[in-house]
C-alpha cells in the first residue's frame, strides 16, 4: 500500500503486550457493607472494589444516577442522611472501569454491579437479621453450565461439587438438564446481564437455611417481548408447594434490568431445623432468566 499524501503519526507507542488492542478491562467486583438496612435508619453504606488491572479511572452510579470519585479512588460512602430518605426496596450500585485516554491497548470493562435492601419498618414483627444476596451479573467471572446428577454449590460465580450442605448457601441441581449463564446486553442501561437459566423443569436452584423469612427472586422468561413466551417459577420446600407459582414476563431489551420483575414468597421454618427453599420451574414452555435471588432471614 502506498500513501498519496503524506503520513504522520499521531500516536506511538512500544509494549510487551502481544494479545493486541482493545482487550477488555475486568469487570469491577464489588463489595457493598451493609447489605440490608430497615427503613429510615440512619447508616452509611460503604461500596467498593478492587483496583482493576491497567484501570485509570472508574464510573459509580447508585441507583442509576452518577457519582463523583476523588482521583484514584476504589470506594465510596453513601452519607447517612441520604441512607435515611430511601424508601423500602432494592437499591443497585454499578461500576465501570476506564483505561487511560492515550491507552491503546484497553477497552472500557463491562459493569459490574451490586444492591442493598431497605427492609420495611416492621412494627412489633422480628427484626430482619440478615439479607442473602445473590447477584449472577454482579457476581460473574466466566459462563458456567452443568448438566448432571451432582449437586453443585454456588460461591460468587464459581461452582463446586457439594459433598455436604452448609447453612444461608445456593445450591445448583440440575438433575441431567442444563444449568447455565445466559448473556445479553441491555439497550437502556448499558449492562451486559448474566442470569441463570435452567435447561427443563427438573433443574432447580436451592438455599440451605434453618431461617424463616422472605425469598425474593428477579427474572423473566428467556424469551424477548417480541416473541411469544410463557413459563411459571415458583417455590418448594420438598414435595410443599410455597405459596402460588407466578407467570414471568419476557425480558425487554429496552427496560432497564431488562424489564425483570421481582416475585416474593415468604418462607416459614417452625423446628428451626435445616430445609432446602426450592426455586422451581413448574410449568412453561421456556425457560426461566433468574438475574438476582435474595434471601431476608429473620
Amino acid at each position: 500500500l502506498y500513501a498519496l499524501a503524506p503520513v504522520s503519526i499521531v500516536k506511538l507507542a512500544w509494549s510487551e503486550d502481544t494479545k493486541g488492542g482493545n482487550s477488555v478491562l475486568a469487570t469491577p467486583r464489588i463489595t457493598v457493607e451493609p447489605v440490608t438496612l430497615k427503613e429510615g435508619e440512619e447508616a452509611e453504606v460503604t461500596v467498593s472494589w478492587e483496583a482493576v488491572a491497567h484501570a485509570a479511572s472508574y464510573e459509580l452510579k447508585f441507583n442509576k444516577r452518577p457519582v463523583e470519585l476523588e482521583e484514584g479512588a476504589t470506594s465510596y460512602t453513601v452519607p447517612a442522611e441520604t441512607i435515611a430518605a430511601l424508601e423500602a426496596g432494592l437499591y443497585n450500585f454499578t461500576v465501570q472501569a476506564f483505561p487511560a485516554e492515550e491507552d491503546i491497548y484497553y477497552v472500557k470493562s463491562e459493569i459490574g454491579n451490586a444492591s442493598i435492601a431497605i427492609q420495611p419498618q416492621g412494627g412489633g414483627e422480628e427484626v430482619v437479621q440478615k439479607s442473602l444476596v445473590w447477584d449472577f451479573t454482579a457476581e460473574y467471572i466466566s459462563d458456567l453450565s452443568v448438566q448432571d446428577k451432582q449437586v453443585y454449590l454456588y460461591d460468587a460465580g464459581t461452582l463446586e461439587v457439594a459433598s455436604s450442605y452448609a447453612e444461608n448457601k445456593l445450591y445448583f441441581s440440575p438433575n441431567e438438564k442444563a444449568v447455565k449463564h445466559a448473556t445479553k446486553a441491555c439497550n437502556a442501561d448499558g449492562i451486559t446481564y448474566h442470569p441463570i437459566t435452567y435447561g427443563g423443569g427438573a433443574a432447580y436452584m436451592f438455599i440451605h437455611t434453618s431461617k424463616s423469612g422472605k425469598l425474593r427472586v428477579t427474572a423473566t422468561i428467556g424469551k424477548s417481548v417480541t416473541d411469544t413466551g410463557n413459563c411459571k417459577l415458583g417455590g418448594k420446600i420438598g414435595d410443599n408447594v410455597i405459596g402460588e407459582n407466578v407467570d414471568l414476563v419476557c425480558y425487554d431489551p429496552d427496560k432497564a434490568g431488562m424489564g425483570a420483575e421481582v416475585y416474593e414468597w415468604d418462607i416459614t421454618n417452625e423446628t428451626g431445623a435445616p430445609q432446602d427453599i426450592q426455586i422451581v420451574k413448574p410449568g412453561g414452555s421456556n425457560s426461566p432468566w433468574i438475574f438476582e435471588v435474595v434471601f431476608i432471614a429473620k
